[in-house]
């Protein structure tokens, strides 16, 4: 998981939108958690094999201007620090995660689909059918990276009860 500030972005915008768990489409939240505790998790990148980017983008815009910063601005920083990064230049992103189960592709795409092309997301759904060809719709055609791991959608505490 990048530990680059411009990229982590989660302490602040957990608390400009701390209605994030009553939300379905924040499991970036959840998701990232759990990999932050994952024992196979490294510190080194020289020994990662995976590289998690942090970035909850959802969630970020649904903080919208949060101390100070815009989500267009944290986007755009983050974009930058990853575009800086020899991790992602080195294997071209095919070794990159972003987390985000939200269908608002707009949250991210304008920063990150000219770095993360070959890059693996954890999205809501599947893109691709088995054959690899593209599904068909408007929603699909939003997937402009490489592979996808299905995530599910964050239960609402209220319903988990």
């Amino acid at each position: 998981i990048y530990p680059d500030a411009a990229m982590d972005q989660s302490t602040a915008v957990l608390e400009c939108r701390p209605s994030w768990s009553f939300d379905d489409q924040s499991a970036e939240v959840a998701m990232l958690a759990l990999l932050r505790q994952h024992p196979a998790r490294v510190t080194d990148p020289e020994a990662a094999t995976l590289f998690v980017v942090p970035l909850m983008p959802y969630v970020s815009s649904g903080a919208g201007e949060c101390m100070g910063e815009s989500h267009q601005r944290r986007m755009s920083r983050a974009a930058s620090a990853l575009r800086k990064s020899p991790f992602l230049s080195r294997r071209g992103g095919h070794d990159h995660l972003l987390i985000t189960n939200t269908f608002r592709v707009k949250t991210f795409a304008p920063w990150l689909k000219p770095l993360l092309g070959n890059a693996t997301i954890a999205w809501f759904e599947q893109p691709r059918l088995a054959t690899g060809e593209r599904r068909p719709g408007v929603l699909y055609s939003l997937a402009f990276w490489r592979c996808t791991v299905v995530i599910p959608y964050l239960a609402n505490p209220f319903c988990a009860q």
